[in-house]
């Protein structure tokens, strides 16, 4: 514990266990008050350095300071915020189709738009949703994916033609707030994921702390003459295949390469 007279190390030591003590790995209110204590029968009276000072900028304060090179603002018996450790949810997938009905898959028109089917394109499914975009205000197409709550990949499966938007937007919710959105353009062929015969694009990784994964695809800014809506898929990304035998090393470990899914 700091001292008259402490060395470096010992005050270094003395952080090391005070950083310890902040970050919930050991209880705040025994580093309180062991460090305290300590000061206290060290230290004279007009010189005592509290940890957790009752007012700001007191001499207390300062000596402190002075001693440590910094202000320890700390709580008695604070307790450290845990970060949610989510399943892995190896395997998880889940696709939502424009056919789909209920709530899974929903179209809006917004205000002079036409959404119609089309089912001349090599899609998933028998059939695409397209929006003639001129003539559309605020229509969009949403899915909506149940999940557990976790990481995953968000992709989605759409013919392409010259026609459609070249940077059409993807607004990804986790649950009611929105996340990221993503310029997708739908005039060029994807390549980022081969599933049931057909290539999909990946809009991102993303962590989900609800139950409710929610792709919008709107309908501005206009970057085309349609808009297509097909399917969208959630993946777990975290599962992995071993590539190569486990192998010892040298130095009493175990060696393998696997590759994610």
């Amino acid at each position: 514990m700091p001292r008259r007279g402490s060395s470096y190390l010992e005050i270094q030591v003395a952080m090391v266990v005070l950083s310890v003590g902040m970050m919930g790995l050991f209880s705040l209110s025994v580093v309180h008050t062991k460090q305290s204590a300590r000061l206290r029968a060290v230290l004279p009276p007009d010189e005592i350095a509290s940890i957790n000072p009752i007012v700001v900028g007191t001499p207390q304060e300062t000596a402190w300071a002075k001693k440590l090179g910094a202000v320890a603002e700390i709580e008695m018996n604070a307790v450290a915020t845990q970060t949610p450790i989510y399943p892995l949810n190896v395997g998880f997938q889940s696709i939502v189709d424009d056919e789909d009905g209920s709530a899974a898959f929903e179209r809006n028109t917004g205000a002079g738009g036409f959404w119609f089917n089309y089912e001349s394109f090599t899609d998933y499914g028998s059939r695409v949703s397209l929006l003639y975009l001129p003539d559309s205000t605020g229509a969009y197409a949403e899915y909506t994916i149940a999940v557990p709550p976790g990481e995953y990949e968000v992709l989605t499966c759409i013919p392409r033609h010259p026609l459609f938007g070249s940077a059409v937007p993807y607004q990804v919710f986790d649950g009611t707030s929105l996340i990221d959105t993503v310029n997708v353009n739908q005039q060029t062929s994807q390549n980022d994921f081969y599933h049931g015969g057909l290539w999909w694009e990946s809009l991102g990784v993303y962590t989900f702390h609800t139950n409710t994964v929610r792709v919008r695809i709107v309908d501005a800014p206009i970057s085309g003459t349609f808009l297509v809506a097909d399917a969208m898929m959630v993946r777990c990304r975290r599962s992995f295949d071993l590539v190569s035998d486990v192998t010892e090393t040298s130095s009493g470990g175990a060696q393998v390469t696997v590759e994610l899914n």
